[in-house]
């Protein structure tokens, strides 16, 4: 009984700690909104992309997002410079039958709750870990990378099983023409701005994208622009220890796979598919040149 008349108080609890909904959130969100918020009763969430089933949410992991969502700190919070890639969705209903939406752009840890049209931004950097810990549980990142068919026939087989079977170093931000010296950060001379390590599950994540046929044209020109990439991954061979990586240059739409310091292959990307770009942009969100890509 207490519970239930702490909603009707503008009341809500989360982690067993009991809240009251500030003037400020009412004046933000709308006490339309802030109602149904605090009334939510159930809910299922989904991918965006992928072919998994939504799944429904327990009522722990409603009380999250009632938190995030009310909390004045996270409204407060500055929105990062950084381009909104709907990944996941909420849907949740109260008890009369109004539906909430919710989308979440992980790689910015923001979330945008939609009453009709429009939307309100909420930063949930200080619950990020958990509201993740929802998604890894509902759709866990496959230990293999996925391919689609054709691949070998396109790829090339040494390739296909490279993409599949490495280890992976790094991710390098490329910067500029290849170099016979380059001074500082660099992968196969070609000029870094910076380099970060990759999760497991962001590596599946690119290998997946690699071995997927829509991110490629099975004809076109290579040779069209002069090459200069924008992202590296450096890479092992899992056998040999042998080093070899993917370059990608994103506004000439080419991958090469390189070994030794030589130019092994190169493959048309297709201009049509921004997944490569939107993976680029999840590692390094604030780099320029990548937000100007976006169509």
């Amino acid at each position: 009984f207490f519970l239930t008349s702490c909603k009707f108080n503008n009341m809500y609890t989360y982690n067993n700690e009991i809240f009251d909904v500030s003037k400020q959130v009412n004046q933000i969100l709308g006490k339309e909104l802030v109602t149904q918020i605090l009334d939510l009763d159930n809910g299922y969430v989904s991918q965006t992309k992928g072919t998994s089933k939504a799944k429904d949410i327990t009522q722990k992991e409603i009380e999250l997002l009632r938190y995030i969502i009310l909390n004045p700190e996270n409204l407060d919070s500055p929105i990062k410079r950084c381009e909104f890639f709907e990944e996941y969705n909420f849907e949740l209903k109260d008890a009369l039958g109004n539906t909430t939406f919710v989308k979440v752009s992980p790689y910015c840890n923001v979330l945008k709750v939609y009453q009709g049209e429009k939307a309100k931004t909420i930063n949930y950097d200080t619950n990020s870990k958990e509201l993740d810990g929802i998604f890894k549980k509902y759709f866990p990142v496959d230990a293999k990378p996925s391919r689609t068919t054709g691949m070998v026939d396109y790829l090339g087989e040494e390739n296909v099983k490279l993409i599949e079977k490495n280890i992976s170093v790094a991710i390098y931000y490329l910067n500029g023409f290849r170099k016979k010296k380059p001074a500082g950060l660099h992968l196969f001379n070609y000029p870094a701005k910076e380099s970060k390590d990759l999760t497991k599950e962001q590596l599946t994540k690119v290998q997946s994208i690699l071995l997927n046929a829509d991110t490629y044209y099975e004809e076109g020109d290579t040779d069209l622009c002069r090459f200069a990439p924008n992202i590296g991954l450096e890479m092992k061979d899992e056998k040999t220890g042998n080093p070899f990586a993917l370059l990608v240059d994103l506004s000439c739409g080419t991958l090469r796979i390189m070994h030794s310091d030589k130019n092994n292959s190169r493959f048309k990307l297709n201009d049509e598919n921004d997944d490569l770009l939107q993976f680029s942009l999840e590692v390094f969100p604030n780099e320029e040149f990548l937000l100007s890509l976006l169509k």
